[in-house]
C-alpha cells in the first residue's frame, strides 16, 4: 500500500535526523498522511510538524524537514505549506508499480493480512420479528458490506442475525395476533395495549391458525393459545424475513434465538457479572455497575426483573449472547450494526463486555439512520407499530435488488437517507448504480474490439504493455485513483464509512469519462493502445472488485 510505503519512509528519513540532532524524537503514529483536495497539491500531504512543534513555528519545522529529506528515490519533490504541511509529489513509477501489481494481481488487489487470524462476528440487519423487513430498517443490510471489507482486509468474519424472539414486543406482538384470531372466530375481543397495527397482523394470524392442528388449541387457557401465536407467529415471519434478504441478496451465516440463548447462556453469564462484583441489588431488581458504568438511574441497566420469577431483561441477554461468542466461539472482534435508536445501549453495553472480558476496542458499533421512502413531493415515515411503512418486498417489485442495495450506500451510515424511489427506477445514467456499470460494460466493449480487430478473437497480453507510454493527465488521474484502492479498504474496515465504495466506483467511472472524452484506446499507434488497454483491464478488475464488496453485479454488456 503505497500510504504505508511512504509512512515507512517518513519514519526512517526523521529517525535520520532525530540521530542527528536536526529535530526532536517522536511517536511514530502521531501524525497524519491525507490526500490534499486538489492533484496539483501533490500525492499526499503531512501534518507531523503541526504535531511535533512542541513550542517551535510549525512552519520554520517542516521546512527543515523538508531540506534534509531525500527525494529522488520515491519522491521527486517536497514543499511546504503554511500553517506547517509538507506535501510529497511520488515519482511515476511508483504509480505504474501499482498499475503492474493490479494487473498481477487482479480481483486480489487490495486484500490485507491485517485480520489474518482474527476472527469478527458482525450482527447486522436483526430485524426485530415482529413485522416484515420494511424500507426504514432494511438499511441494515450495509453490514453485509461491511463483512466484504472486513472479509478482504483478512478477518474470519461470521455474520450473524440476531432474532429478538421474547420480550415485550414479543409478547405484544402474539397477543396482536391472538386477537385477530378471536375476531376470525366471532367473538368478543379488545385490541391489545401497545399492538401492532396494520393489515399484515391479521393476514399473519391467518396463516398461523393454518398452520396449527386446530384441536391445540382447544382446551388451553388463554395464555398458552397467546403462547403459541408467539412461537408459530414468529416461525413465519423469520422465514419471511429470510425469503426477504434473499431477494436482497444477503446472506447470514447464523439466525441466533434470544430465546435460545437465555436457555443456554444467560445464567453462565449473569452468574460471572454477580461473582465478580458486576452486579447491584436495588428496588427488588439486579443492576449491573462497574467503574466504567454507574448509571443506576437508568432502567435500561437492569439485568434481572424485579418480578416473581426474576426474569431476564434483553440487555442481560444481548450481554450473554455476546458471552457465548466470546467463550465457546472465540470471537476476537465484535461489529454491531444497529438503527440509530440504539445509542443509549452503546455505553452500558461496551462496560458489560469489558467486564466479561471483551477489550473495550474489540466492541464496534455502527449506528444507522432510518430511511424515508420518497416519491416525487411525499415522503414516507416508517413505523412498525403503527402499521405506516413499507416493506422491502413492496420497493423490491419495483426495482432490482442491486439499485437497493447501491442507493442504501448513497449516504454515510449516521445520516438520514431519503430513498428516491423515481430515481431508483430510472434506468438511465442519471441513476448512480447504472452509470457505474454503463462504464463497466463499455470498457469490456473496447476489449471485445481489441481482442478480435483482425476479425478474429485472441488473448490481450496486458502484463508486456509498456505503461510508460501512459503520460497523459487523465491517464495518470485514473492511475492514482486505482491506487487508493488499498487505503479505501484499510480505512472502511477501521472507520465502517461503507459509503467511500459507492464514490470510488463513481469516481472511477468519472475518471473513465474523462479519458474516453479525449483519447482513444483503439486506432492508435500499437503500443499505445496495448498500455491503454492495459489500464483500462486494471480499471475494469478494480471496479469489479468494487462493485463485488457493494454486492451488486459487474455487467460485460447493457
Amino acid at each position: 500500500m503505497i500510504k504505508e510505503d511512504l509512512r515507512k519512509y517518513l519514519v526512517r528519513e526523521l529517525k535520520e535526523m532525530v540521530q542527528k540532532g536536526i529535530i526532536s524524537d517522536f511517536e511514530e503514529n502521531d501524525f497524519q498522511l491525507e490526500h490534499p483536495r486538489e492533484e496539483k497539491y501533490g500525492d499526499f500531504a503531512t501534518n507531523f510538524a503541526l504535531k511535533q512543534a512542541k513550542g517551535e513555528n510549525p512552519f520554520d519545522l517542516a521546512t527543515k524537514i523538508k531540506e534534509h529529506l531525500k527525494v529522488g528515490a520515491f519522491i521527486s519533490k517536497a514543499e511546504v505549506i503554511r500553517p506547517g504541511f509538507i506535501n510529497f509529489y511520488f515519482i511515476k513509477k511508483v504509480y505504474l508499480a501499482e498499475l503492474y501489481l493490479i494487473l498481477e494481481k487482479r480481483g486480489n488487489y487490495g486484500n490485507l493480512e491485517k485480520g489474518i487470524n482474527k476472527n469478527i462476528s458482525i450482527d447486522y440487519l436483526s430485524a426485530n420479528p415482529t413485522g416484515p423487513v420494511h424500507i426504514g430498517n432494511a438499511r441494515g443490510i450495509i453490514g453485509f458490506n461491511i463483512a466484504n471489507v472486513l472479509e478482504k482486509s483478512g478477518y474470519k468474519v461470521t455474520k450473524e442475525f440476531w432474532i429478538n424472539d421474547i420480550g415485550g414486543q414479543a409478547e405484544r406482538f402474539a397477543k396482536t395476533l391472538y386477537y385477530w384470531y378471536q375476531i376470525s372466530q366471532g367473538l368478543e375481543a379488545t385490541f391489545p395495549e401497545g399492538g401492532y397495527q396494520g393489515k399484515y397482523y391479521e393476514e399473519l394470524s391467518n396463516k398461523v391458525v393454518q398452520s396449527l392442528d386446530k384441536t391445540k388449541l382447544s382446551g388451553l387457557r388463554e395464555g398458552e393459545q397467546i403462547e403459541i401465536f408467539r412461537k408459530a407467529g414468529l416461525k413465519l415471519s423469520v422465514e419471511g424475513i429470510k425469503n426477504t434478504t434473499e431477494k436482497i441478496g444477503v446472506h447470514f451465516d447464523k439466525w441466533v434465538s434470544q430465546e435460545f440463548i437465555q436457555n443456554k447462556f444467560t445464567d453462565e453469564a449473569f452468574e460471572y457479572l454477580k461473582d465478580n462484583g458486576y452486579t447491584q441489588e436495588k428496588e427488588g431488581a439486579v443492576w449491573f455497575t462497574s467503574k466504567d458504568f454507574q448509571d443506576f438511574e437508568d432502567k435500561e441497566s437492569v439485568l434481572k426483573k424485579s418480578d416473581e420469577k426474576g426474569t431476564y431483561t434483553y440487555f442481560m441477554d444481548d450481554i450473554a449472547y455476546h458471552w457465548a461468542r466470546l467463550k465457546k466461539e472465540n470471537i476476537d472482534i465484535f461489529v454491531d450494526v444497529l438503527g440509530s435508536n440504539h445509542h443509549g445501549h452503546l455505553p452500558r453495553m461496551k462496560a458489560a463486555l469489558k467486564a466479561i472480558g471483551v477489550p473495550e476496542n474489540n466492541l464496534k458499533h455502527v449506528l444507522y439512520q432510518y430511511v424515508r421512502l420518497k416519491k416525487g413531493d411525499e415522503i414516507t415515515r416508517m413505523a412498525k407499530r403503527e402499521g405506516t411503512y413499507v416493506t422491502a418486498d413492496d420497493v423490491l417489485a419495483q426495482i432490482p435488488a442491486d439499485v437497493l442495495k447501491f442507493f442504501f450506500l448513497l449516504r454515510a451510515p449516521d445520516s438520514h437517507l431519503d430513498f428516491d424511489l423515481e430515481l431508483a427506477k430510472d434506468t438511465s445514467d442519471k441513476n448512480p448504480l447504472y452509470y457505474v456499470q454503463y462504464s463497466l460494460a463499455r470498457m469490456h466493449g473496447i476489449k471485445r474490439q481489441a481482442s478480435a480487430s483482425d476479425g478474429q478473437a485472441k488473448e490481450i497480453d496486458y502484463k508486456n504493455a509498456d505503461l510508460t507510454l501512459l503520460t497523459e493527465p487523465e491517464e495518470i488521474s485514473l492511475i492514482k485513483e486505482l491506487a487508493t484502492f488499498p487505503e479505501i479498504i484499510d480505512e472502511v474496515g477501521e472507520n465502517f464509512q461503507i459509503q467511500r465504495l459507492v464514490f470510488y466506483a463513481i469516481d472511477l467511472a468519472n475518471g473513465l469519462h474523462s479519458f474516453y472524452e479525449k483519447h482513444r484506446v483503439l486506432n492508435v499507434e500499437e503500443e499505445l493502445s496495448a498500455s491503454r488497454l492495459a489500464l483500462i483491464e486494471a480499471v475494469t478488475i478494480v471496479m469489479k472488485e468494487v462493485l463485488r464488496l457493494i454486492g451488486v453485479d459487474a455487467p460485460e454488456k447493457m
